[in-house]
């Protein structure tokens, strides 16, 4: 090897992730998947989620109304 890697590594990193799921070498707890005790709310699980700003979808709902009620077939049919 000519060059050596700018951050040391443990070359058992990823054998110790598959046989312990715990990729750290130092003695630092990892967190268990599944044992959480915080819910994280970005998730919005179960939840519908709105856009924040609605005014151009507002608008298309008017425009389709305008449209099935033939206010503007005018516009952009020539008759």
């Amino acid at each position: 090897m000519d060059a050596q890697p700018y951050f040391p590594f443990n070359k058992n990193a990823f054998a110790s992730f598959i046989k312990t799921g715990n990729p750290s070498t130092k003695a630092v707890p990892w967190p268990a998947v599944g044992q959480e005790k915080v819910k994280i709310p970005y998730l919005r699980v179960g939840q519908e989620v709105l856009a924040e700003n609605t005014y151009f979808i507002e608008i298309a709902k008017l425009w389709q109304k305008v449209f099935s009620l033939g206010y503007a077939k005018g516009i952009f049919y020539q008759q």
